[in-house]
C-alpha cells in the first residue's frame, strides 16, 4: 500500500514520541500546531505550539505509557490513528483506546485532536 506523505509525517511523529527523539518529533511539527485532549486534568486542554506539543508528550512518555498505534486512516484533509495505550503503578492503571486525528499542512502537522475511550481513567493516571 502506497502512504501519502502526510501519513508518513503522522507515522514518524507517533514513531518519535515513543522512542522519546524529540528532535525527531520536533520536525514533525508545524510552528502553529494545536493538539486537544479532552477531560480537565492536568494532561487536558490545548497545547499550543511545538514546545507545548512536545512538553505533553514528555509527560505522557515520562509515566512509562506504551503507546501502540494499531490502525492507519486516511481520509480527505486527515489521517486518524487507532491507539492503544497501557501504563501501570502502585496507585493507578491507565489501559484506554484513542483515536487521534491529524492535519498537516506543508508536510508538517498542524492539529492533533485526541479522542479518548475512558477520560475518567486519563485524569485519574494523571492527577498529580
Amino acid at each position: 500500500m502506497t502512504v501519502s506523505p502526510d501519513a508518513a509525517v503522522v507515522q514518524e511523529f507517533l514513531r518519535a514520541v515513543g522512542a522519546k527523539d524529540w528532535p525527531a518529533a520536533r520536525a514533525t511539527l508545524n510552528e502553529d500546531v494545536v493538539w486537544t485532549l479532552p477531560g480537565t486534568g492536568p494532561i487536558s486542554g490545548e497545547a499550543h505550539g511545538p514546545t507545548a506539543v512536545l512538553d505533553r508528550a514528555r509527560t505522557i512518555t515520562s509515566a512509562n505509557v506504551t503507546i501502540e498505534p494499531q490502525h492507519l486512516h486516511l481520509g480527505y484533509r486527515s489521517i486518524a490513528v487507532t491507539v492503544h495505550n497501557t501504563a501501570r503503578r502502585a496507585d493507578a492503571e491507565l489501559d484506554e483506546w484513542l483515536a487521534i486525528v491529524f492535519t498537516c499542512r506543508d508536510g508538517r502537522i498542524t492539529t492533533i485532536d485526541t479522542h479518548i475511550s475512558d477520560v475518567p481513567m486519563m485524569e485519574r493516571f494523571f492527577a498529580v
